[in-house]
């Protein structure tokens, strides 16, 4: 079965939509009346961006008006800004060749002038865009080289969110124990820079793995958090995070009702927040369909699952999310097999499998492969059940012995240790509330055996004294 749990790619941009158009009316005054070229590129970037995060479209206008200027004034900050703006706008769009062009000539540019903080930048962009084409080895090279750079700037922030990116393209290699080890990574630097969201985002993702490796306890463990804190700091897009992440470690213990109402809850937000992005708003709301598709279909409700699924499957497509795509097509297959719907089944499994198989999401080839495998053997066809099967338990033993490297022990080892300083962490109040509860015991209990030793010399002399 395809994984349930909501991961977090840092590349979502909060956006005060009232206060963002007071920014934009003012550049665009200030463009009105400004005389020297240079300043008119500084300004024409500056709209560009600003335009970006807002969601209006003139964004990519005013980015190339500012392109074409500066290449005339032969101005190479001018010329990176304006290509680094136009790889943005194109990666919001899902134009990814166009965004991965815009941001190579950005990243030429600043290398020629030795603009460390602008290469280390574009760099974490240049990931972004490798992993939304499933580029996942590619996309860890550039977060890679982006956090020397980082470091050398002093932005702590940027160093932690490059790392949980890692983490997070890791997991869509299957390789769970270097995913966590970078989650961990990114959770310690949130701690240190007092960055609630970067926590929320490791929590969320820390418990992702968990849930995968079947470790539930845990799992809990970090969504719970990850939701106190969210709630509490009313942080949406990550509640409905933590309550996605929830429901699915319920519908595991099938506990339907409860997993219905998180996943139902998570949908609300993500359809309601006006603190996402356009595309990060639909993206997760297609995960959290797909997820209520599943549990329609292990609750027999057939017609409700399609229509969940389709409507993920539409967002995907749209979206241009090839593995998010394959996802989809691997639980429309598996719909079809619980039907006994075989024809079908395959039809929808075997391009699961294609696209997945292209783009590397071994996750989603594993899940199809078992899925033909029963589907051929519910068809008699037992040749082609063996054959899937196989290719199935293969893949599966290769991922888990990837995971038994030496670098993996100790990123495991290392784990477990953070894991017990987490839980140490938490249970730092509980222990102090003991301490001080055993402490009034111990003075109620001196108390008491001095007042019964008054109490025993008293009767000791009354009784002496009757006798005499």
């Amino acid at each position: 079965m395809p994984t349930k749990i909501l991961y977090a790619l840092c590349f979502v941009c909060l956006s005060h939509l009232a206060q963002a158009q007071n920014v934009i009316d003012s550049l665009q005054k200030a463009l009105e009346k400004v005389q020297d070229q240079n300043d008119k590129v500084i300004l024409l970037n500056r709209l560009a961006s600003e335009m970006h995060d807002a969601g209006e479209e003139k964004a990519e206008q005013y980015a190339q008006q500012a392109l074409d200027l500066a290449k005339r004034l032969d101005y190479p900050e001018g010329v990176g800004n304006a290509h680094r703006n136009l790889g943005d706008i194109y990666l919001s769009q899902s134009k990814h060749k166009e965004a991965e062009k815009s941001l190579q000539e950005a990243l030429t540019t600043y290398k020629s002038i030795g603009d460390d903080l602008r290469i280390a930048y574009t760099l974490e962009a240049l990931g972004r865009t490798k992993y939304a084409q499933s580029e996942y080895k590619t996309a860890i090279e550039r977060f890679a080289e982006a956090i020397p750079l980082f470091k050398r700037v002093n932005e702590a922030t940027e160093v932690g969110q490059c790392l949980l990116n890692i983490g997070v393209n890791h997991y869509f290699l299957a390789n769970y124990e270097k995913a966590l080890d970078f989650y961990f990574q990114a959770l310690k630097v949130g701690e240190e820079q007092k960055d609630d969201a970067q926590i929320l985002l490791s929590l969320n993702n820390i418990g992702a793995v968990y849930k995968k490796l079947h470790n539930t306890e845990k799992a809990l463990l970090h969504f719970q958090r990850a939701l106190r804190m969210s709630e509490a700091s009313k942080d949406e897009p990550s509640t409905a995070q933590a309550l996605s992440n929830l429901g699915a470690v319920y519908e595991d213990n099938k506990q339907f009702a409860e997993a219905r109402q998180n996943y139902q809850r998570a949908l609300s937000i993500y359809q309601e927040t006006k603190s996402l992005p356009t595309q990060a708003k639909l993206q997760n709301q297609a995960k959290v369909l797909n997820n209520l598709g599943d549990l329609m279909r292990k609750q027999a409700s057939y017609d409700q699952a399609l229509d969940y699924h389709s409507q993920s499957l539409k967002i995907k497509e749209e979206l241009n999310d090839k593995r998010g795509v394959a996802f989809s097509l691997v639980s429309i297959g598996e719909l079809y097999l619980a039907q006994k719907n075989n024809e079908q089944a395959l039809v929808y499994l075997k391009r699961g499998l294609r696209m997945a198989s292209e783009i590397g999401a071994r996750d989603s080839q594993q899940d199809a492969y078992k899925s033909l495998a029963s589907t051929y053997a519910s068809m008699g066809n037992h040749e082609q059940a063996y054959n899937y099967l196989a290719k199935h338990l293969e893949l599966k033993d290769s991922l888990a012995l990837s995971e038994m490297g030496i670098s993996d022990l100790q990123a495991k080892f290392q784990t477990n240790q953070r894991e017990k300083e987490l839980k140490i962490k938490n249970q730092e109040t509980e222990i102090i509330e003991l301490k001080r509860y055993m402490q009034r015991l111990w003075i109620a209990i001196y108390i008491a055996i001095g007042l019964i030793a008054i109490g025993g010399g008293v009767l000791a002399w009354l009784w002496r004294k009757r006798r005499a």
